[in-house]
């Protein structure tokens, strides 16, 4: 690959292709599945073990370009029958059941067609890397780096912030790698974690399945995704690849998401044109009766949006992601305290700091009760519902870590335009958490790594006994 490639955001289809292959999925674009499970697990003592079983997820994991091709089978599949496809998924397949009186129709699945199968992720944790528990002394000094500069300056690392209130898997260094399954069938997905915890907790292999989150998607009457708030979620995320990047913006408008591949991924130590991501993962718990406490017009201004997405700043023609905050474009509407303002600035004369951006893969944890028919929440608990947040990047340091840090926990940070108190945002992370009275509390969370399947195959006990001789 060129050495300037990480700094670019368009390439040539042999380019993505090549990418595509040797990246798992979720990095560069969602696996949009519906139902998702993530194991966070402890390694097999024995380090010969270990690393046997993590290079055998070198032939287990699913490629980003499986996910591309399937994602571009189902757009086909779409055209093909047409938007009845669409229609038949959603709101109107429930209607046409209840006003016939099929219940079975109203309930039913989507077609067979349209359902999305499994996917498998693998990721490895700091604390594994920094401890070099597979041997893998030339990841340790990229690890240390990013974790001493997230202590840098005296500072605490945000996200111990709220360590406190962390659940019990979270604490210490527990955590080694992470399993990521996702699928449309939850039946299905049930059945992949049961064989991968018996994979690795018996035979000669003596790793654990530390805890396992489930996350979901939920959607309005619209067939929007919605997080627990009430609010539209996923309107705006960095794209990078071609067919991403034309769904995202549909119409060219005054904001360009579109970001260079550094926003993403990093090259991994003397492995050149070898690229690999990190993730940041977080279980964060929403307190919606709290919330709902809040008149609609406070609710809006804490998030900076309207519960349908429409942002309160002005739109451009491109709709509900095309606008910024430039004072010369626009008088300003949205508080500089909202959630999307304080986590992007949105300022065209601040392109540089929009490197600070990353794409977040969120899904929905814990049971809500909801509307059969239009799947819109009924309830409003105060705890035990929230967001398992995942932040795929190219540096914790300088995209997490100052996003967190100077952006969203900083009161003086008004998107790069006052420096007078504005305030915290709200909703996201706070330096000093205060669980009686905060929108959100972090239950845990942790660091991975998220390897190129060409790193994982170096684990592999052919490739271990080539080496050997």
């Amino acid at each position: 690959m060129p050495n300037d490639f990480l700094e670019r955001d368009r390439f040539t289809a042999t380019e993505e292709s090549k990418l595509l292959h040797d990246l798992q999925c979720n990095i560069l674009a969602p696996h949009r599945r519906v139902h998702s499970a993530h194991l966070l697990i402890g390694l097999p003592s024995d380090g010969a073990q270990a690393r046997r079983y993590v290079g055998e997820w070198s032939d287990r994991v699913t490629r980003a370009s499986e996910v591309a091709e399937d994602q571009a089978k189902r757009t086909r599949t779409l055209k093909r029958w047409g938007w009845w496809n669409v229609a038949w998924t959603g709101r109107w397949r429930i209607r046409v059941g209840k006003a016939v009186g099929w219940d079975r129709l109203a309930e039913s699945e989507p077609r067979p067609a349209l359902k999305r199968g499994l996917v498998r992720s693998f990721m490895v944790s700091h604390g594994a890397l920094r401890a070099d528990r597979l041997g893998r002394s030339e990841e340790i000094p990229l690890v240390e780096t990013e974790f001493r500069a997230l202590t840098g300056a005296g500072e605490t690392e945000p996200m111990s912030w709220s360590a406190g209130a962390w659940e019990r898997p979270f604490r210490g260094n527990q955590i080694e790698a992470q399993i990521l399954l996702a699928s449309d069938d939850l039946d299905e997905l049930k059945e992949a974690v049961a064989a991968e915890q018996t994979r690795l907790e018996t035979g000669d292999m003596d790793g654990r399945v530390l805890q396992t989150l489930w996350g979901y998607v939920a959607r309005d009457r619209e067939r929007r995704p919605v997080e627990h708030f009430g609010f539209v979620d996923g309107v705006s995320n960095p794209e990078v690849l071609e067919s991403e990047y034309r769904w995202a913006t549909r119409r060219h408008g005054v904001y360009r998401p579109r970001f260079p591949l550094k926003s993403f991924l990093f090259e991994l130590n003397g492995s050149p044109g070898r690229y690999a991501s990190f993730q940041v993962l977080q279980k964060i718990e929403q307190h919606v009766g709290r919330f709902r406490q809040l008149s609609q017009l406070e609710q809006e201004a804490m998030v900076g949006r309207k519960a349908d997405g429409t942002p309160l700043e002005a739109m451009g023609p491109g709709g509900i992601n095309d606008f910024v905050y430039d004072f010369e474009a626009s008088k300003p509407r949205c508080p500089f305290h909202a959630h999307i303002r304080k986590s992007n600035p949105r300022l065209t004369k601040l392109r540089s700091e929009m490197a600070v951006l990353f794409p977040r893969r969120g899904m929905l944890y814990g049971e809500r009760e909801a509307d059969v028919t239009t799947g819109e929440f009924r309830d409003e608990p105060d705890s035990g519902v929230g967001l398992l947040f995942m932040g795929y990047m190219g540096g914790i340091h300088r995209q997490f870590g100052r996003m967190v840090k100077t952006w969203m926990a900083n009161s003086r940070f008004g998107g790069g335009v006052h420096t007078q108190n504005v305030g915290e945002d709200l909703i996201g992370p706070a330096r000093e958490p205060d669980p009686a009275k905060d929108y959100t509390t972090v239950l845990g969370g942790a660091y991975f790594m998220v390897p190129p399947l060409a790193w994982l195959e170096e684990f592999k006990p052919t490739a271990a006994a080539g080496s050997d001789q």
